[in-house]
């Protein structure tokens, strides 16, 4: 679908990323509301919109979960469902090649925190773990994955060696 109709006549304050550079595609990129509210991607040199958000500015947890052909819907009572893109299957339960991506990106979630935590300040250490796709994207409550941090990171006051 074009989106010709949603391209800032005016270039428009970027809300996450703007500016292109031969070195970063990603900063080729920026990320704006449509009238209706809904986020839409315009790319300044090619001069494209997309309602997807490319490649270039998804983290590593949403590049994994976008090659999965089962996405995560809910439905209007409030029922998660999940749909495969490629066969038109839709089933109640969670798919377990999805459920197998979600727990891989729990499992490296783990491995950059364990990483983080061991060679960074808490300030730095918070400022990272703050920075990734929100963890009730990958199937997590809030509340599960403050747990988890809990779990894996030292506590205050603890000096962590440089």
């Amino acid at each position: 679908m074009d989106l010709d109709f949603l391209r800032p006549a005016v270039p428009a304050m970027p809300t996450v990323v703007s500016g292109p550079t031969a070195n970063n595609p990603s900063l080729e990129w920026t990320e704006h509301k449509s009238p209706d509210g809904r986020t839409y991607y315009y790319n300044q040199k090619s001069k494209q919109s997309s309602w997807e958000k490319p490649d270039e500015l998804k983290t590593p947890a949403e590049k994994l979960l976008s090659q999965c052909p089962w996405k995560e819907y809910t439905s209007d009572t409030g029922k998660m469902y999940y749909h495969n893109v490629s066969t038109k299957e839709s089933r109640w339960t969670v798919p377990q090649e999805l459920e197998d991506i979600k727990k891989r990106i729990v499992t490296e979630e783990q491995a950059r925190v364990a990483a983080v935590s061991t060679s960074t300040t808490p300030a730095i250490q918070q400022q990272v773990l703050h920075s990734q796709v929100p963890v009730t994207q990958l199937g997590m409550s809030a509340a599960m994955m403050q747990q988890h941090l809990q779990q894996i990171m030292p506590p205050a006051g603890i000096n962590i060696p440089q």
